[in-house]
């Protein structure tokens, strides 16, 4: 037998093989229950209609959470959840902040307002979406004369963070490069699975070797006594650093004067897309729109105090990262509409307590909010929505 002739029976072997293991594993995918779902209308979201769980690290509790979900991947009560989302009042709109699979459904900011302040709410939340998901939510919702609360928050403009509306944008520009890839993926699923988890492994070596030469950022010239002190940031500067989400944060504790172009773009492409769905709100759906500024944990002292050490920006738990640089862009460019900045309401919890209060409002790995926390905001929205 010629070498050309086992070549090619290897080869058929090889790929009939193959082609065996995608037809399994696209039927494994189709009969096993999931909870992420790709959809027309939004790029993923929670699958419709489905109970899934979510257990929680033994550090922040160990709970297992129960999550239901309605028609469109919106969070719904495990007991008589309603579909009727005609009956709610506001619309929550935001990313896991407001998916917020840590905690039970009566615990979240939209189940306290629901079932304590008396004022009927829905919220659609999922890990990662951006200010494009968001808009795309609240077009499938399309109520008029409602009023919609949208969170925001750094990620949604960090150039750094892969799901900024920066870097989606980013990646639309490499079309063709995309959809060949989306083909790719949609033929051979189990093969992309296999060189995704082989990329996430390679990924996440690489980050340990160069987390454990990388010093902590430990100084408090983050904080937002320094907010138009732009030299803090020139040190970090001359580093790797700047390749960091770390270095994102840093930026947008500044004044926009401090900012450097790259990011002065991402915060314009973010506000465009943000003013283009406020006017649709306004004028499409003749409703109303808010905004809440979601802080992270280590914009105070001493919360998500785990987490925040062993994530690539590396925060000392006793210093504060503020983000009023961003905030204070977004109230000037969003002047017509509320925004809630929630650093502010948070930090003047924490002040009453100091490090009693160590990792009160955040979880310490998870760094989403507690269920104090949701409680704080969903008071503050009572408040607000009480005064119209």
């Amino acid at each position: 037998m010629s070498w050309i002739k086992v070549i090619s029976i290897n080869c058929t072997v090889f790929f009939c093989l193959i082609t065996l293991i995608e037809i399994s594993y696209n039927i494994y995918i189709k009969i096993s229950p999931r909870s992420q779902c790709e959809y027309t209308w939004v790029l993923y979201s929670y699958c419709s209609d489905i109970v899934t769980s979510k257990i929680n690290y033994i550090e922040d509790g160990g709970e297992t959470i129960k999550i239901k979900t309605d028609d469109i991947g919106g969070r719904i009560p495990l007991e008589n959840g309603s579909n009727d989302k005609n009956e709610n009042e506001i619309f929550l709109i935001g990313d896991s902040f407001i998916q917020a699979d840590e905690i039970s459904y009566n615990e979240t900011v939209y189940g306290q307002l629901s079932n304590i302040h008396g004022i009927k709410s829905y919220a659609v939340g999922y890990q990662s979406w951006n200010v494009i998901q968001y808009y795309d939510v609240i077009r499938k919702i399309g109520l008029q004369n409602k009023h919609y609360l949208v969170f925001l928050m750094s990620n949604d403009v960090a150039p750094s963070y892969p799901r900024s509306v920066y870097r989606e944008l980013e990646n639309r520009s490499k079309n063709i490069l995309t959809e060949f890839k989306k083909v790719l993926s949609s033929l051979f699923k189990f093969s992309y699975a296999v060189y995704r988890k082989i990329g996430h492994y390679l990924e996440s070596s690489t980050n340990k070797i160069s987390l454990n030469n990388q010093a902590y950022i430990s100084s408090n010239q983050y904080s937002e006594q320094y907010i138009n002190n732009c030299h803090s940031l020139d040190a970090i500067n001359q580093t790797s650093y700047i390749n960091k989400l770390g270095y994102d944060y840093l930026v947008f504790s500044k004044e926009q004067k401090c900012w450097p172009e790259k990011h002065i773009n991402a915060y314009e492409q973010f506000i465009e897309v943000t003013q283009e769905m406020a006017e649709f709100v306004k004028n499409t759906l003749n409703s109303k729109i808010s905004f809440i500024f979601v802080a992270h944990g280590w914009s105070s002292k001493y919360q998500h105090t785990l987490g925040r050490l062993t994530n690539e920006y590396r925060f000392n738990e006793d210093i504060e990262i503020t983000q009023k640089g961003l905030t204070n862009k977004l109230k000037n460019d969003l002047i017509d509409y509320l925004l809630i900045d929630s650093e502010e309401v948070i930090n003047n919890e924490i002040n009453k307590c100091g490090l009693d209060c160590k990792d009160l409002y955040y979880f310490p790995i998870d760094g989403h909010w507690r269920p104090k926390t949701h409680k704080i905001i969903a008071d503050k929205i009572s408040i607000l929505i009480n005064k119209e």
